[in-house]
């Protein structure tokens, strides 16, 4: 067959030049996008509730370091496209992270902020071996000035006479602490299967949320029975430059860009 001198583009129907598909002409996502980012398959309310549609598509980067490489137990991922670029800047690391992406193979639920905490104290109110780890964690709070007058402030907790910013700053503490298994094993461990108990499967990560970067993060109360692994890769160059040139935009622009551009809520 000869050769033709014919120059042709084989591209897709409806498809504009310079315009990606499952975006409008001025950049925002359409209501496809969003779904293919699972911008639409969770919600976050007010409160700090999480709720997340089964299938949803959720990340978790393996940074080589504190991660663990499975999905047994309690599992930190997060969800959407500014907190997977957010974390892929802030954890990744070229040729040595990996970056699983995650299914959700049934519907994902978290408590209220407020909700959450209640039941963590009443865990410590409960069993006194939980209180008295979580009492051992005092120096290191008083003396990067996190809580002061740390026994009175939690005795108060305690017998339900203390303000609402007292619970705040010991349940972020105590979210602080989640992340480190051989600090509060007892609470963590009885915290985390009151929630079960109570039909949640999922709890936010108020500690990285705090930070206004990330909108979502969470802990996955049990890895292996919320999400199933779709893709598993190594993080190369070309994923670290897009996440960088993502915040960088977000840091310039702010979250209203954001939201219209990459449809967090």
């Amino acid at each position: 067959m000869p050769l033709s001198d014919d120059l042709r583009h084989h591209g897709i129907k409806g498809q504009k030049w310079g315009i990606r598909r499952f975006q409008n002409e001025d950049g925002s996502l359409t209501a496809k996008g969003r779904k293919r980012y699972g911008e639409d398959r969770y919600k976050l309310h007010d409160d700090g509730k999480i709720e997340i549609e089964k299938g949803a598509e959720l990340q978790r980067i393996i940074d080589g370091k504190m991660s663990k490489t499975d999905l047994k137990g309690p599992t930190y991922a997060s969800i959407g496209k500014n907190d997977n670029n957010q974390y892929m800047n802030i954890l990744a690391k070229d040729g040595v992270s990996k970056v699983l992406k995650l299914t959700a193979k049934t519907s994902l639920k978290s408590p209220s902020t407020n909700e959450a905490a209640d039941m963590y104290f009443k865990v410590l109110r409960d069993n006194p071996k939980a209180l008295k780890e979580f009492k051992g964690m005092k120096d290191y709070a008083e003396s990067v000035g996190l809580i002061n007058n740390f026994d009175k402030k939690l005795d108060d907790i305690v017998k339900g006479k203390s303000n609402s910013k007292d619970k705040s700053d010991f349940y972020l503490y105590a979210n602080y602490l989640f992340v480190y298994n051989d600090q509060i094993p007892t609470s963590k461990s009885l915290f985390y299967q009151s929630l079960k108990d109570a039909g949640y499967n999922i709890l936010r990560d108020e500690y990285d949320s705090r930070s206004g970067v990330v909108n979502a993060p969470m802990i996955l109360l049990d890895g292996e029975a919320s999400v199933s692994i779709k893709s598993a890769n190594i993080v190369n160059k070309s994923m670290m430059k897009n996440a960088a040139k993502y915040v960088d935009k977000y840091e310039k622009k702010g979250e209203e860009w954001a939201k219209k551009h990459v449809g967090i809520t």
